[in-house]
């Protein structure tokens, strides 16, 4: 490369250290507008290339940051963190020459650009792409960032947490061992997730027989009952809930039971722990469809661990995924989206928030959302779990075995390799009984429940691992709840968008609020809804 004399910069545009040019101020200089801090530019345009005083020759632009002489600045950084992205777009409107470019931590790269921008009506100019930015990077976001870069349009998905998946979250129990992954957030695939299915085999992943139910449990610890008492008072609750005024509750419709108390205890400290809330708060319709959910039916799990679903989008997504990206507010008009960040702003076309339901009532929006909308957010229910896992010393058959007055239940279960894993799972809900549990001092008082309870495992319980996530800053809940205090139609009102804005995640998902399917599912539909308004 033949050496030229840097030129000088533009009067105005402030340097750093020498011959580092402050690029966010360059490129205001030209009149444009920056959401993030930049750190580097690909110089298309001669105009800013030479402003900004790099390397440039007419035929090849170039790297326009110290002597950088190719697009891809990672070797020449050193010291130097590539995590800021967007630059803006640079030359006229309409010239061949207006690219957009972004520089991350694996480079940087041209994009088409937008096009033309969204009429104020907000339609769109013939064959231009859309620039969608979506928070969150769990199941919901990353699908729907998924389906929206299938059809040809960009995307920028930012997560607060060092990894993605969200509430789904796989790890070794024994460091080394794979076959000691554990969920520590969703886990069990069931009949009907078929749209976990369809992702699954795109991402050329398999399903684990479990080999016990997720269905079946067997009731210990309050007075004898069976299973097949358990689901026939089950059905009788389900019929009288189905005939429930709106906003009864469980506990309102249970009572009514007349058959064994022990029955009934069993199957309300089932439907409690799975739900995360009270009887007397969880409405009475949540549990209209439970008698499918008492025979014995098989569950699956990723093979793997099901946090490969989230892995396997992000690789197929790429740099546009940037960790450490909390969002911290949204501003939308009908121009487009602004979503800002601890380290800038991130524009748009819109933007698909898919950040669970506690930390959505915290986020700023600018102007405020409607307050019918806020309201439905306010009445939604937050359920309280949490998980343990102990490692098993001795091998043992499957199984699933329910606390009754312990508001929890355990289980063993297959992986992929068709034996049962070396460890015991036990999943907890609702206030007072991870409170009883003693979840808040650590996992040593659950373990030794679990032990007095599973007399015939052997267990490690120096090695237990727990994990709560009603106090994780980025979930505030494990999931949402149909609460007392839920009203009709607060599921439609939930999942619609608002302008540029679309909503995903588990609670936008209904019927599947709750669940890994439902969040994927969400995801599928806000993709859907922002496709058809691009088409619009």
């Amino acid at each position: 490369m033949v050496e030229q004399r840097p030129a000088e910069p533009a009067a105005g545009v402030p340097e750093v250290d020498g011959d580092l040019i402050d690029l966010q101020a360059a490129v205001e200089h030209l009149g444009h507008e920056v959401g993030d801090r930049l750190i580097g530019v690909v110089g298309y345009h001669p105009q800013l290339a030479r402003l900004l005083a790099g390397r440039h020759d007419r035929q090849r632009p170039r790297v326009v940051l110290r002597d950088l002489g190719h697009a891809d600045v990672r070797e020449h950084l050193p010291g130097r963190p590539l995590d800021l992205l967007q630059a803006g777009k640079f030359g006229r409107p309409g010239h061949p020459d207006a690219h957009e470019f972004i520089i991350s931590r694996t480079g940087c790269r041209p994009s088409a650009g937008r096009g033309g921008k969204m009429t104020p009506g907000g339609r769109r100019e013939s064959g231009a792409d859309v620039r969608v930015v979506v928070a969150g990077a769990g199941f919901a976001g990353l699908l729907a960032a998924y389906r929206v870069a299938q059809a040809g349009h960009e995307v920028v998905v930012l997560e607060a947490r060092d990894r993605v998946g969200g509430r789904v979250w796989s790890q070794e129990l024994v460091p080394g061992d794979p076959r000691s992954v554990v969920e520590r957030g969703g886990e069990f695939v069931l009949d009907g997730y078929d749209v976990m299915r369809a992702v699954l085999a795109e991402l050329g992943l398999e399903l684990a027989d479990t080999t016990m139910s997720y269905d079946e449990r067997e009731p210990r610890g309050g007075a004898v009952t069976t299973a097949r008492d358990v689901a026939r008072c089950a059905a009788a609750v389900a019929g009288a809930a189905a005939s429930a005024p709106p906003g009864a509750s469980l506990a309102e419709v249970a009572a009514r039971w007349p058959g064994s108390a022990a029955a009934l205890a069993a199957f309300v400290s089932r439907v409690v722990v799975t739900h995360g809330v009270d009887a007397e708060v969880l409405a009475a319709a949540a549990v209209t469809d439970v008698t499918g959910g008492f025979a014995r039916r098989p569950s699956w799990r990723v093979a793997g661990g099901n946090q490969r679903v989230a892995t396997g989008l992000a690789g197929r997504l790429g740099s546009p995924v940037r960790l450490r990206s909390p969002v911290r507010a949204i501003e939308h008009d009908h121009e487009g989206v602004r979503v800002r960040t601890v380290g800038g702003a991130v524009t748009g076309d819109a933007v698909i928030v898919a950040v669970p339901m506690a930390v959505l009532r915290a986020l700023p929006f600018s102007p405020p959302l409607p307050e019918a909308r806020r309201e439905a957010w306010r009445r939604a229910g937050l359920a309280h779990n949490a998980k343990l896992h102990l490692p098993l010393t001795r091998p043992a058959a499957a199984s699933a075995v329910q606390s009754v007055p312990g508001r929890f239940w355990t289980w063993t279960a297959t992986d992929a390799s068709g034996q049962v894993q070396p460890v015991v799972h036990a999943f907890g809900g609702t206030e007072p009984g991870l409170a009883a549990l003693g979840v808040a001092e650590g996992p040593a008082r659950w373990a030794s429940r679990l032990a007095a309870l599973r007399p015939e495992l052997s267990l490690d319980p120096d090695r237990a691992l727990l994990t709560t996530w009603n106090d994780d800053p980025w979930a505030g809940e494990s999931y949402s709840a149909h609460t007392v205090d839920v009203a009709d139609g607060d599921d439609e009102l939930i999942a619609a968008p608002e302008g540029r804005v679309h909503f995903a995640g588990e609670h936008t998902a209904g019927a599947w609020a709750g669940l890994m399917e439902g969040a994927l599912r969400s995801g599928a539909r806000a993709a859907d809804e922002v496709l058809a308004a691009a088409r619009r």
